[in-house]
């Protein structure tokens, strides 16, 4: 990347989001960020003295705003803030620097690690790719990461369903366009924000390219898995029962490598945060909450 460059994003919400955001105010605002020359959209609370920030990192093709029930609930107990991964939502994304594995992985986690980094101290929060990233943070060591909330991580281990697979090869932007017709109305709020979201004009061929090198066609999946004995913060694994793209085992594999992992099990698919978001985040609480130390709310 060269230097002085920012690379953005054109784009605006879509009246789902819209809508949700909204609702998130005031607690939540919206506020543009720059990390590693990538303009990035972030949903921001206040801070809380002597708490770390709740760090929401989304999953592929999501966006901050899927994480609305998670930064109402949280938002009163610590800070809160959820980013668009680069190429996702409304931030931008850099040029792929190379042709590697390395390089996909670096387009997602470098402009989050610097968030990360000026936060302070951090829990990291991600879903899916979200999770990857959280992982790739905690063991670069740069970031003062407090504690790991994985929801039906990537990276645990190179297996990953084959519909899983094809459906993120063939790009849930593009299948969300050629069904748009048939699916334009209809189902809860959070699907449709999906939706919103997967059907942006033009696809998100950077982010898509970068994430098909962590995902290839074939062979296994990127992965951590021989590291993951080196992350000392804690970690709560929380998977769900039927997950159709990472198998439980994988995760149960996973906390048996960590450290201080915990395994919580939850009947849903891949994205229990926002299928079961109510139960989900009752799951959470208490391990977030452990890493809370009493404090009270500073000025804005």
């Amino acid at each position: 990347m060269e230097s002085g460059i920012i690379y953005t994003a054109v784009s605006r919400p879509g009246p789902v989001e819209v809508a949700i955001l909204g609702r998130l105010e005031p607690a939540v605002r919206v506020r543009p960020r720059l990390a590693a020359g990538v303009a990035l959209r972030s949903l921001e609370s206040s801070p809380i003295a002597g708490r770390p920030a709740l760090l929401f990192l989304h999953g592929r093709g999501h966006a901050a705003s899927v994480w609305a029930a998670w930064l109402a609930a949280f938002a009163t107990l610590t800070r809160t803030v959820a980013v668009d991964l680069p190429g996702f939502g409304h931030s931008g994304a850099a040029p792929l620097a190379d042709g590697s594995v390395e390089a996909g992985l670096r387009f997602f986690a470098d402009p989050v690690e610097q968030i990360a980094i000026a936060e302070g101290p951090v829990v990291l929060v991600g879903h899916s790719l979200g999770a990857l990233v959280a992982i790739e943070t905690a063991l670069r060591g740069r970031a003062d990461v407090r504690g790991l909330v994985l929801i039906g991580a990537m990276g645990l281990s190179p297996v990953i369903s084959p519909r899983a697979r094809l459906y993120l090869r063939a790009g849930p932007e593009r299948l969300s366009r050629l069904t748009s017709f048939v699916r334009r109305a209809g189902g809860s709020e959070i699907d449709r924000l999906r939706r919103e979201l997967h059907s942006v004009r033009g696809g998100r061929p950077q982010a898509k390219e970068a994430f098909d090198r962590l995902v290839p066609l074939v062979g296994g999946a990127f992965e951590r898995a021989a590291r993951l004995g080196e992350i000392d913060a804690p970690t709560l694994l929380v998977w769900g029962r039927a997950d159709d793209a990472f198998p439980l085992p994988v995760a149960m594999q996973a906390a048996a490598r960590m450290r201080r992992a915990e395994l919580k099990i939850i009947e849903a698919e891949h994205s229990p945060h926002l299928e079961r978001a109510d139960a989900c985040i009752a799951l959470v609480r208490p391990f977030i909450e452990s890493l809370l130390p009493p404090t009270s709310r500073t000025a804005d």
